[in-house]
């Protein structure tokens, strides 16, 4: 479990957020971390999967719809951040249900000379967010002369119209990660 990659960047953004005295994302973050180590101990056999019995016309349903409450809702509230929670707390509920996840069970991906791109660009996303972040005059304000990834969405996600649209890409994607999660025996050859 300490080897996990995911528990040290989920811990180490905690961190981060409480230099920021940003509380929600201090719970938020640490709460992942303690769901991240409860799920290493705990040992319960794979229920019934999740994720299959939804046609691609019902997600993006879901995901217009969900854009759609998410338009009217003011950028800085409760409400919002609400909305925006509840579908991660259904989706930790299913992901925690099933128990173990059918990519542990697939076969390997096939060696390829690309494996190195997706763990690249998150490691220079990272460092790019870390100095910025580091050089910035007051942790509690953006700067524009050393902008986090926060400070440069913050102009696209001010508008209600591109912040409903990136909620329900936000959606999206995440049924697309539960439906990769959620279906039992899958191969890599198969997606």
């Amino acid at each position: 479990m300490l080897l996990e990659p995911a528990l040290w960047a989920v811990l180490g953004a905690g961190v981060a957020h409480i230099v920021r005295q940003n509380y929600v994302d201090i719970v938020t973050f640490f709460g992942i971390a303690a769901v991240i180590v409860a799920d290493a101990f705990r040992v319960r056999p794979r229920e019934r999967p999740f994720g299959t019995g939804w046609t691609r016309r019902g997600m993006v349903a879901v995901c217009v719809g969900y854009a759609l409450l998410v338009l009217p809702l003011a950028r800085s509230g409760v409400p919002l951040r609400l909305v925006l929670a509840v579908p991660g707390g259904v989706a930790l509920w299913l992901v925690w249900r099933v128990g173990r996840s059918s990519l542990q069970d697939a076969e390997p991906a096939p060696r390829t000379g690309y494996r190195w791109l997706w763990p690249s660009v998150l490691v220079v996303g990272c460092l790019f967010e870390l100095y910025n972040f580091v050089l910035q005059p007051n942790t509690q304000t953006d700067s524009f002369q050393h902008p986090t990834l926060s400070a440069i969405g913050s102009p696209l996600l001010a508008w209600p119209v591109s912040r409903a649209v990136v909620a329900g890409l936000w959606l999206a994607t995440g049924f697309w990660l539960l439906r990769a999660i959620g279906r039992p025996g899958v191969k890599e050859a198969d997606r």
